[in-house]
């Protein structure tokens, strides 16, 4: 069963992923018609950094907080590294289009285009991307919040730590 359900959630958190890029395309394509300005992209790239994050973070944290009931009755084997494993399953894709725009950088073999498609593909990172266009051999930085995110938030939800709930209430001060 962890097999499948490693599996199960590298494809969830890949369309995770895509969907954080449509997100992020139609927020870019919306929010440049108002500026262009480098403090204005800056903003942007935190939103759709903090709308991918949370795209991955939400999927494998309700994974993690499944998972001890799984355990407990049985149904699979305790392995906190999941969440990094379905991460790095949902990086393929990822991995696989950075090396052929590495790869036509080197050789100037339609880079153009292939870049084009690697930003589409990696929208949230857009402006990171346009400051790093000359050096496409660091584009390797984008694949590496993808399993990152994927690992801490399922450890997270494995152990029933809610980030946003500590974000957003103020524990009550008993006296």
């Amino acid at each position: 069963m962890l097999k499948q359900t490693i599996m199960k959630l590298g494809l969830s958190l890949l369309l995770a992923a895509f969907l954080s890029d449509i997100v992020a395309f139609i927020l870019m394509t919306s929010m440049t018609m108002l500026s262009t300005a480098p403090w204005a992209m800056v903003i942007f790239l935190i939103i759709n950094l903090l709308i991918y994050t949370w795209f991955i973070y939400s999927r494998v944290w309700q994974e993690g907080s499944r998972d001890p009931n799984r355990i407990k009755f049985g149904h699979m084997n305790k392995f906190l590294g999941k969440g990094l494993v379905a991460g790095l399953l949902a990086d393929i894709p990822f991995v696989l289009f950075y090396l052929i725009t590495a790869l036509s950088s080197l050789f100037n073999w339609h880079y153009t285009a292939i870049h084009v498609v690697y930003v589409l593909l990696n929208m949230q990172f857009n402006y990171l991307i346009t400051l790093l266009s000359h050096m496409p051999g660091l584009f390797f930085i984008f694949l590496i919040p993808l399993p990152l995110i994927a690992g801490v938030g399922y450890i997270l939800g494995f152990n029933h730590i809610s980030l946003y709930s500590k974000l957003v209430y103020k524990p009550n001060k008993t006296k």
